[in-house]
Formats: structure tokens, sequence, C-alpha cells
């Protein structure tokens, strides 16, 4: 069982994923991209040239194969429908006019898509509705910025072939967003937590 948790930064992707390996078992992966922006000395929330977003992007995916390679049992934070969304976001007609982009971004995508159809059992789709907050290293806090990113990755799910669903909006709650998954995972698979419930 590979679970994605997907959606828009400061939604509370990472405190899902945390919560849900708590109570299930299910080894938590961090995507890690805030560090490999850091490796790669840039700033997720600033413009990038085409040819750094690449750069950065293609290591975000990497990292993230290198990472779910052989493992199951895991819940991660983020998956490549979401590097879809934030490279989509962030590109600008500007960006297009290099050389090949275009078509350099089709690939991208691709890549993507056969990623997540591959490493994924199953993705769960959180939208925007906690309180925004603040964090160093996070992307862009602006709520028509993520709304955006939303709508790309909700319409990147959609097309993906991946089996998902989407969290209810309605559930802001931390208990309520975990059982609802949970109750998800029984239902579709008669999934059983690995370990005993404290």
């Amino acid at each position: 069982m590979r679970i994605g948790i997907c959606g828009a930064h400061r939604t509370g992707k990472t405190t899902l994923a945390r919560a849900l390996a708590d109570s299930t078992g299910l080894t938590l992966m961090d995507a890690g991209i805030s560090a490999v922006f850091r490796e790669m000395g840039l700033e997720p929330s600033r413009t990038l040239s085409f040819a750094d977003r690449m750069r950065v992007q293609d290591r975000i995916l990497d990292n993230y194969l290198n990472q779910m390679a052989g493992l199951d049992n895991v819940v991660i934070d983020r998956t490549p429908i979401d590097f879809i969304g934030y490279l989509l976001a962030d590109l600008s007609q500007d960006h297009y006019q290099e050389e090949a982009a275009g078509q350099r971004v089709v690939e991208y995508i691709e890549r993507c898509f056969e990623a997540v159809r591959q490493t994924m059992s199953f993705v769960i789709f959180v939208s925007p509705g906690i309180p925004l907050e603040m964090a160093e290293g996070k992307g862009l806090v602006d709520p028509g910025y993520i709304r955006g990113l939303h709508w790309l990755m909700r319409s990147a799910l959609a097309d993906s072939g991946v089996a998902h669903d989407y969290l209810p909006v309605s559930y802001t709650d931390l208990d309520m967003r975990r059982e609802w998954v949970e109750g998800m995972l029984q239902y579709r698979f008669q999934f059983k937590a690995l370990k005993p419930k404290k």
C-alpha cells in the first residue's frame, strides 16, 4: 500500500500524512522538496529561469523515485501530481520562449504521470481550507496562487489514471481528516492498520 497526499502547499498534507502514519503504522515519507531547493541554492517562493526551474523539477522527481524505489506500506506528503502543478503554476509566456521549452514541459509531465502510476496505490487530494500560515522555505502564501495550484493539481490528478479521491473540503479538523482517509482505505482496499491503535 502506497498512499500519496496531494494538493497545494499550506493545506495540511504533511500533518495529515504524519497522523495517518501514527495511526496505521504506515511509514511516513517526506518528499523533501524544501531540502532540494536548499541544496540547489534556490528559493521556492521566487521566480526561476526556465533552466533552473527544469533543473529543480528533474531533481525533485528523481529524488522522489529514489525514495519510493522498493518501498511498500508508506504514506508520502507529495506526489508527482504536485510536481506538475508547481511547474505549470510557475511558468510564464517568457519561459516558453526558450528553445524547445514546450516539448520539455510536456515530457516532464508525462514522466510525472508515469511515476505516479508506478509508485502510488492511491492518492488523497487535499483542498485549501485550513488557515494559511507562513513558513520559511515554503512556497508563496497567497490565497490566489494556492487556489490556482489547487485547480492545476486537481486537473492533473483527474488525467493521471491513478486511483484517487478528494478529501471533503469541509473537513479541516485533523482527526476528522485522518478518520476519513482511514475509512476510505478500508472501504476501497480492505486496508487494516499495521499496528494496533493506541
